[in-house]
């Protein structure tokens, strides 16, 4: 008890002794900064630099206990004793650091993750994408594929997240974007039951792309790509629409996909009419389906 007493009491005269680098203690430190010399660059490699602080301090400890041997031998005091629990003191007080640092490291990268996926879908809901002329062309190649890309991101990335997303920077026409809003609840609800046999996520692989005119002003565009292994693709009327790139008709097709089941088999569902969505037959037929496959989902 009298050791660890007394390891406390000097442990606290060398912190007060740092406090204090002009204290004349300094005269008698065998390891003064002015003779490291040539090891002098080992304080800018960080490990080096730690085990050296270590070591330095560590005979710092020792020298003041030298000074102090007075003091050491009226109270019989076991100088190894006190060196050996000084010296695991420090070792513990190490490894913690440690543990928090990696703690701490784990803790951010955690952080970031659930926030980055949010993020990225923010940022893709209010992306937008205009061009210079008033119709769309080929040489509007490069913007319609990333705006294609963007969407797909957009859609896929809110079925995995279960996020609610707004389609209004890609989507105009009004039956079409409610019904975007609808496929995407009912595509999140079934694949929180595992209902669907292909990988939803943001991070999507494009693989082949079809792009072909159709009209003036109107494009069809074809994206294959994958997620984790698992391939999908998707096929897009785009038109412009004051400056403005927008989708006038979409197309997933999974084998276990929600549009499927509302708007048809891939064998019969077309993508050539722009004025599809303003049928209001077509809609109407559409969300009756729409309703139906979600009740039988819920039950």
């Amino acid at each position: 008890m009298q050791s660890l007493t007394f390891a406390t009491y000097a442990f606290k005269k060398v912190v007060i002794f740092f406090q204090h680098p002009h204290n004349d203690f300094i005269r008698i430190m065998p390891l003064d900064a002015r003779r490291v010399g040539a090891v002098h660059f080992m304080l800018t490699v960080k490990p080096i630099s730690i085990i050296f602080n270590f070591l330095e301090t560590f005979w710092e400890f020792v020298a003041f206990l030298y000074m102090e041997s007075e003091f050491v031998r009226r109270r019989g005091v076991n100088l190894k004793k006190i060196a050996l629990i000084m010296l695991v003191f420090l070792t513990l007080v190490g490894c913690s650091q440690k543990e928090n640092d990696l703690v701490n490291v784990e803790s951010s990268e955690k952080s970031a993750a659930e926030t980055s996926s949010p993020t990225l879908l923010s940022d893709l809901a209010n992306q937008e994408f205009s061009i210079k002329e008033n119709q769309i062309s080929a040489g509007n190649h490069d913007s319609i594929v990333t705006f294609g890309k963007a969407f797909v991101n957009l859609y896929t990335g809110a079925v995995a997240e279960q996020e609610r997303v707004t389609f209004e920077n890609y989507i105009s026409n009004k039956n079409l974007l409610k019904f975007t809003d609808k496929v995407l609840d009912v595509e999140q609800k079934q694949n929180l039951k595992g209902g669907t046999g292909v990988t939803f996520g943001s991070d999507n692989t494009f693989n082949k792309t079809e792009f072909k005119k159709l009209d003036e002003n109107l494009y069809y565009l074809s994206l294959t790509f994958s997620n984790q292994g698992s391939g999908m693709s998707c096929k897009l009327l785009v038109q412009s629409e004051d400056k403005a790139l927008k989708i006038v008709d979409w197309y997933f097709g999974n084998k276990d996909g929600v549009d499927t089941a509302a708007t048809g088999h891939p064998a019969v569902r077309k993508l050539d009419n722009p004025e599809l969505w303003d049928d209001q037959q077509w809609v109407d037929h559409v969300f009756k389906k729409l309703e139906k496959y979600e009740s039988e989902l819920n039950t």
